[in-house]
């Protein structure tokens, strides 16, 4: 399943996000650049949310450092925000 929103963030830009449902995430991109992405979390039959103290309650992630690929950057990302080791 591919699902795509647009909204506008605090610079005024109009950003295009692209949520993909499957284990095969890079199957899924074409040759834009991306720099980022965000991992939809499941504890249970919870949802997992991140509280930015600006921007509000968003799903863990954010951006790819030099060299990561999508995986690395979505493991880093949850781990970092959500204070697990593993």
């Amino acid at each position: 399943m591919k699902i795509k929103s647009t909204y506008t963030n605090k610079s005024s830009q109009l950003v295009e996000q692209v949520y993909f449902d499957g284990d095969d995430l890079t199957g899924n991109l074409d040759e834009k650049d991306y720099g980022g992405c965000h991992a939809f979390c499941f504890y249970g039959d919870k949802l997992v949310l991140v509280n930015h103290p600006k921007q509000g309650w968003f799903p863990p992630g954010g951006g790819m450092e030099e060299g990561e690929t999508f995986e690395q950057t979505t493991e880093r990302e949850v781990r970092e925000e959500t204070n697990r080791s593993e």
